[in-house]
């Protein structure tokens, strides 16, 4: 089968982005090409999208390849976890109520050693990074893609590129509602109140990317087709198209009838924000494999998700017992989904991805 375009999404999930990681590490050693390569658009939300960024940001000596290899990435969630999740208040649940848990200079270090200065529009392919701003009240997408940008304030989200930096959407999608403060941006977007984004994690509404990507996906196929001066406009439809989903472990903790009927705001804080996230992904996985089912004869939608218990729930666990944990989950799920794993790596490199927008500009 021949796919016209090529996605790649990868949920939120905090210290859990080490099972989409290594799933990454996989791929990149059975085909022998770098993630980039394989894909042409890498949607991430929170996690997710710092490892889109961390995949796509090209090399200071050669800029045709990345800069990290997945396994590379794995690396930074074991050696960097304790400082993009520093604590605020150790051990003060009571100023947790009222604060954010974490402060946001670790990670902010963290991400400036890892992505410096590198612009968005320097992606090695195109990438689809979701945030939410609070003033605005609407949807943020990060891309990779000048030409794909749209900051009007009479539309219902923004798509920014231009003077933007993988820092700092990196800063903005991971920035969970009361694990980490808003992240404030600076802009000189018209409309945008008071001259700055106020950005906080796109989990809130797409911890799972996977659907909007491929709305993405349809529209970068047709700016690239006019890019390259194509007279008739072809469409990309779906069952065209070959998508990946990465998960990082759906939580199965189980909240008994008689013990939320009796929680207010506070007890329903956290769980409320677990069910949300988990029950946001799992919604997207269930319409995009019936529909795809249906509409399709071979498969074109890959769901890499595994279940956690209890003892890896928490986003922020980065505890050396906490990452051997998730590190064992992931080996286990590609030993479970090793015939999947096979037929993937085989579609990707028998598939060459599209020419990146660069390439068809300089035609």
């Amino acid at each position: 089968m021949t796919y016209r375009y090529k996605i790649l999404s990868i949920d939120g999930g905090g210290i859990r982005g080490i099972i989409p990681a290594l799933i990454l590490a996989e791929l990149e050693k059975c085909s022998g090409k770098s993630i980039a390569e394989s894909f042409d658009l890498i949607a991430g939300t929170s996690t997710g999208g710092v490892l889109a960024m961390g995949l796509t940001k090209p090399h200071s000596r050669t800029p045709q390849r990345p800069q990290y290899s997945a396994a590379d990435l794995v690396d930074l969630y074991c050696t960097q976890g304790k400082r993009i999740f520093q604590e605020r208040f150790p051990g003060r649940v009571d100023e947790w109520l009222s604060n954010p848990k974490h402060s946001s200079k670790g990670k902010e270090a963290v991400f400036s050693e890892y992505l410096g200065e590198t612009t968005l529009d320097q992606a090695l392919t195109d990438i689809f990074v979701t945030s939410y701003d609070t003033q605005l009240r609407k949807p943020i997408f990060f891309t990779g893609n000048p030409n794909a940008e749209e900051h009007d304030n009479s539309l219902n989200f923004r798509r920014i590129c231009s003077g933007f930096t993988m820092k700092q959407a990196a800063m903005a999608t991971s920035a969970a509602p009361t694990f980490f403060e808003p992240y404030r941006m600076p802009t000189s977007h018209r409309d945008t109140p008071r001259g700055f984004y106020s950005l906080i994690d796109g989990a809130v509404y797409a911890n799972n990317p996977t659907l909007l990507a491929a709305l993405e996906a349809r529209m970068d196929y047709r700016r690239r087709q006019e890019a390259a001066g194509v007279q008739a406009i072809e469409e990309l439809y779906l069952p065209q198209i070959l998508i990946v989903s990465l998960g990082t472990g759906a939580l199965a903790h189980s909240y008994a009838y008689e013990t939320v009927q009796k929680w207010g705001k506070l007890e329903w804080i956290q769980p409320f924000i677990h069910i949300t996230f988990d029950g946001q992904s799992e919604s997207v996985d269930s319409q995009l494999s019936s529909f795809l089912r249906a509409a399709c004869t071979e498969q074109h939608y890959y769901r890499f998700q595994i279940d956690l218990d209890e003892t890896h729930n928490a986003m922020d666990d980065t505890s050396e017992i906490n990452i051997r944990r998730l590190k064992d989950l992931a080996y286990r799920m590609i030993e479970e989904q090793a015939s999947a794993l096979e037929r993937l790596c085989q579609a990707l490199d028998t598939n060459p991805r599209l020419a990146h927008r660069s390439e068809y500009i300089a035609v």
